[in-house]
């Protein structure tokens, strides 16, 4: 505790943001329940703490036990404020919607992400109509366009007004899916809409609108709109298109430009983190502050001037990039840095990234959620507690090899203290990335450096411009070069590792106790590794057995291609598609879902197939357990039988155009499924004849996908 008192603050707050979106999060009467209660007993704690601390100070009390009533009081202390923090986010998440088709009106927060057939923007809605009024609100939604020359042209500040239906983000439901839903809200947006070009108009905000805005929306804006004309003045130079798009994802934060196949390359080389925005990118613009001013006026009054303002073009910068959780904990690391080059102190320690991450968690308690917080936190937690233990081992006299030595030991104690988190959220593992850091890095901070050049001589001589943008599309070749030559090696990349909490659990107990050296845990270290792999082996094949599938069947909430699929052993199964050639949609459920638990790809069934285990005709599918009959056309519409076929689920898709009184002729079926493809007017239409019919409903929109377990 003496020694990084900032961990007996940031560990407990963390440990109540987590405990509350657990077991609070999820029940909104408990939510309205914890308030000035919470507070209260949080301060009285405090209070306890304080008193024992003072008592202990100024009496014989026993310097141990009143070190630990302290430390436990500071402990429920923090763990409450995390709770409470924690359910004030989740409180103004929870935004009513109108039901009907309102008019809303807002403003662009960020550039808009354009994709072949859409176009996606985070909007701010200020106000919105109801019964002729407009309710001011301040809240940021996901709107989705159609793709058009009219929002081609739509920018961040624009203001932005629409007809159309706000509703919450759901999840597909899918199994194995992303928590799209979850990861929407750690975000900031509670609300999304899908608006017709006819529906909506852009304006230029006027000045009153633009005031109303809160002032960081207003600062961040007004920093993305300087980005914006950062970015047009790189696509004025001379870059090739990789290079452009690697200069505005480097300096910028822009990652839109990049293309699937360079954003896989550098993801199977384990170099993703030097696009993402954080500390390197700082530290290389700190090693150009300190080269030509920091180090001159460390010891003199100018210290204070040229400080402070290199405090606020570090805050500048980061703003200008749009305020990645990764790069905020940079800045305020820069911050405390620069504050300890006033004060003349040590600079960065344990409690610098402790303490910097407590500060973004009280502002966002969201941010704990965040992948990039995650992965920024524990590569510094690495470099700063593992590095010098790495770089230890081995002794180089040559400066040279020495300065490359330190190199891939930082990269080395990052990946270390990464690899859990990037395992379980991205199932692979890039085995190369330390050493191909020793070539990536410096390619990397020499196009930051050239970036900076060309920004400069592209407003003053376009010849010099030109030729700084040649040179930088040729590091760019060589760095792409690299890392094509890094990704062809075997087991580059290890792709396919699923693991659970448990093992990242594990995982990083066992780098702590190999980071330990007091000889009492020393002398027992190989035990409790022993013992912890073991746990690791044990927890892997209860994981396996848990995850095989066998006689399931899953109606895929998908509106592009409606499908059922009957898994009868993770060696067979089929596939029951609305539309075969539009499978490209379920591509990511291949990823998911089929990669991890199927040994081998679905059979997808023609109209007319019949083996040992299954039938199909004309979408009517009959397998040893369910029974399914697939609605996407009109071709049992007519259809008439004297003894009426009961089927376990009537699926009905978009292409259905009959009534389900003319399907009641021929099947009675037990359930009838509404897919997600279905317009509301025919979602509420085939309901209304369902209930009319007397048929169980179970409408995809609403409650997701439709997973049945036939053991």
């Amino acid at each position: 505790m003496h020694k990084y008192p900032a961990f007996w603050v940031v560990l407990p707050l963390a440990l109540g943001i987590t405990l509350s979106e657990v077991f609070l999060c999820n029940e909104e009467q408990i939510i309205s329940l914890v308030g000035w209660p919470f507070v209260g007993i949080a301060l009285f704690c405090l209070m306890i703490a304080v008193y024992v601390f003072v008592l202990r100070t100024h009496t014989r009390l026993s310097l141990y036990k009143g070190q630990r009533r302290f430390v436990l009081g500071v402990t429920l202390f923090f763990t409450i404020l995390g709770v409470l923090l924690n359910v004030r986010m989740w409180s103004k998440d929870d935004v009513y919607w109108p039901e009907e088709t309102t008019y809303y009106k807002g403003v662009l927060l960020q550039t808009p992400r354009k994709t072949q057939r859409s176009v996606q923007c985070d909007v701010l809605l200020q106000s919105y109509k109801v019964d002729s009024t407009l309710k001011t609100i301040n809240t940021p939604i996901r709107l989705v366009l159609p793709r058009t020359q009219k929002s081609d042209c739509l920018e961040v500040g624009m203001g932005i007004s629409f007809h159309g239906r706000v509703e919450r983000i759901r999840n597909s439901g899918n199994p194995d899916e992303f928590n799209y839903a979850r990861y929407m809200r750690y975000n900031g947006f509670v609300g999304t809409a899908l608006v017709w070009n006819s529906a909506w108009n852009s304006f230029e905000l006027a000045e009153h609108d633009r005031q109303k805005l809160p002032w960081l929306e207003r600062l961040r804006i007004e920093t993305l709109q300087i980005r914006n004309s950062w970015v047009k003045l790189y696509q004025g130079s001379s870059l090739h298109s990789d290079a452009l798009a690697i200069m505005t994802a480097l300096t910028l934060g822009e990652r839109s430009m990049l293309t699937n196949e360079l954003s896989k390359l550098y993801s199977d080389t384990g170099a993703t983190h030097l696009l993402a925005l954080s500390g390197f990118n700082l530290g290389i613009l700190m090693m150009l502050f300190n080269l030509f001013l920091l180090r001159y006026v460390r010891d003199c009054g100018w210290r204070w001037p040229v400080t402070l303002s290199l405090m606020l073009l570090i805050w500048g910068y980061t703003f200008l990039t749009g305020l990645p959780s990764s790069l905020v904990r940079a800045s305020i690391m820069c911050t405390f840095m620069l504050g300890a080059v006033l004060l003349r102190r040590q600079s960065i320690t344990l409690n610098t990234l402790a303490l910097a991450g407590g500060l973004m968690l009280v502002v966002n308690p969201y941010y704990l959620f965040d992948v990039g917080f995650q992965l920024s936190f524990m590569a510094m937690w690495g470099i700063l507690t593992l590095q010098p233990r790495l770089e230890s081992v081995l002794k180089v006299s040559y400066p040279c090899l020495r300065t490359l030595w330190k190199l891939f030991t930082v990269s080395l104690a990052a990946q270390i203290c990464t690899a859990p988190i990037v395992m379980y959220v991205f199932h692979s593992l890039p085995i190369y990335a330390s050493l191909l850091s020793l070539v990536l890095i410096p390619l990397t901070s020499v196009l930051i450096y050239g970036a900076l050049l060309l920004s400069i001589l592209q407003s003053i001589w376009s010849p010099l411009s030109d030729f700084a943008s040649q040179m930088l599309n040729l590091f760019v070749d060589v760095q792409t070069f690299v890392m094509r030559w890094g990704a062809s090696l075997p087991y580059a990349n290890i792709e396919g590792v699923y693991i659970t909490l448990l093992h990242i659990l594990l995982a990083y107990l066992l780098i702590i106790l190999w980071m330990q050296d007091k000889g009492r845990i020393i002398r027992v270290r190989n035990g409790l590794t022993c013992l912890l792999l073991g746990v690791m082996i044990v927890c892997s094949v209860v994981t396996n057995r848990l995850d095989r599938v066998g006689d399931d069947v899953v109606f895929y909430n998908n509106r592009n291609c409606p499908a059922v699929h009957i898994i009868l052993s993770p060696e067979r199964s089929y596939l029951l598609c609305a539309n075969p050639d539009s499978m490209t949609h379920l591509a990511y459920i291949e990823e998911t879902y089929w990669k991890r638990r199927l040994k081998s790809q679905p059979l997808l069934l023609p109209d007319e197939y019949k083996d040992s285990f299954v039938q199909n005709h004309n979408g009517l599918l009959l397998s040893p357990h369910v029974s399914v009959l697939m609605l996407c056309d009109n071709r049992w519409y007519a259809t008439i039988s004297e003894h009426k076929m009961l089927v376990d689920y009537l699926h009905i898709c978009k292409g259905f155009r009959g009534t389900l009184r003319s399907i009641s002729k021929a099947f009675r079926p037990k359930c009838v499924v509404l897919d997600a493809s279905l317009t509301p007017y025919y979602r509420n239409k085939y309901a209304k004849e369902a209930e009319e019919v007397g048929w169980d409903i179970y409408d995809m929109h609403e409650l997701g996908a439709l997973k049945i377990e036939c053991k």
